[in-house]
């Protein structure tokens, strides 16, 4: 990526006011900056980025045998930085997806490297296995990706994990679609009491409830309701809709308070501010 990056045209690429999306897809260990590491050392090979990610080697030795060079990536923390710096360090700006091996998808950050032995040059332990998959040279296994794991945790809500033990990727693309960009949905952490008398504000901005479906952001139509006939462009429908968690189908425990949908002509995402997104609730009497 920093290499990629160094060029004429890729900076063009780059638009300031454009979120970074970097998905990274992988089933082995990150093995840091060329040179972070001597693989083919007494036959340890490729294994050496996984004793250097761990920090030590199975035998606890904290550096190579034959150079002596200490077992240690380039800090995770200066891929973070130089991240966020292509976007001036705007949180939200960048959104970081890891697809890698790990042990529990539920729980990303339990994934450990192990070794088969003590031996100092002894093999590293798949993380996970493709669901049915059968080979006899160990192409269903993915190895841990801890680097990655705990990269993409250091963006907060701005980062994403999956695993790549799966033998079908659709789900897993389809969450990613909705990270990457602008999700459809939003959870809440309080039910709507009244969704008759609720308005909805986002980022201090009220929501229409009706406009029309040939509108967009730029150029918002509103309208009254499904009677209404008068949209130069579409039909006049719900810009939200609420789905309370009792309604919720297969209910979500990430969304105590139910969800709120936008309708597929408005974006609320144009509403971020600093890469967050507050949606308000206020009642209105009748």
């Amino acid at each position: 990526l920093i290499t990629t990056y160094n060029t004429t045209a890729t900076k063009k690429f780059l638009r300031d006011n454009a979120v970074l999306a970097v998905v990274v897809i992988s089933d082995e260990e990150d093995c840091g900056e060329v040179g972070d590491v001597t693989e083919g050392i007494n036959g340890i090979k490729d294994d050496v980025c996984y004793y250097a990610a761990n920090g030590q080697g199975p035998d606890g030795a904290y550096s190579d045998p034959k150079e002596g060079r200490l077992y240690k990536l380039e800090p995770l923390l200066n891929y973070y930085d130089f991240l966020m710096d292509l976007k001036g360090g705007r949180t939200g700006y960048v959104k970081f997806a890891a697809v890698t091996g790990m042990a529990d998808e539920s729980d990303p950050s339990s994934t450990q490297i192990t070794f088969t032995s003590d031996a100092p040059d002894a093999d590293k332990v798949p993380s996970c296995s493709t669901p049915d998959c059968q080979s006899d040279f160990g192409y269903c296994d993915a190895y841990p990706g801890t680097r990655y794991i705990d990269l993409a945790k250091m963006f907060g809500d701005n980062g994403f994990v999956g695993t790549i033990c799966t033998n079908n990727f659709s789900d897993l693309l389809n969450r990613i679609v909705d990270f990457v960009g602008c999700p459809r949905y939003f959870n809440l952490s309080e039910k709507i009491v009244d969704p008759a008398l609720a308005n909805i504000f986002v980022n201090d901005v009220e929501i229409p409830r009706y406009s029309c479906s040939g509108s967009s952001n730029d150029n918002i139509e509103i309208c009254a309701g499904p009677s209404d006939d008068t949209c130069t462009s579409g039909q006049c429908v719900k810009t939200w809709t609420y789905t309370s968690p009792d309604e919720l189908d297969p209910p979500d425990p990430n969304a105590p308070g139910g969800k709120i949908t936008f309708a597929d002509h408005y974006n609320p995402c144009d509403l971020i501010s600093e890469g967050v997104i507050h949606i308000d609730v206020v009642y209105a009497a009748q």
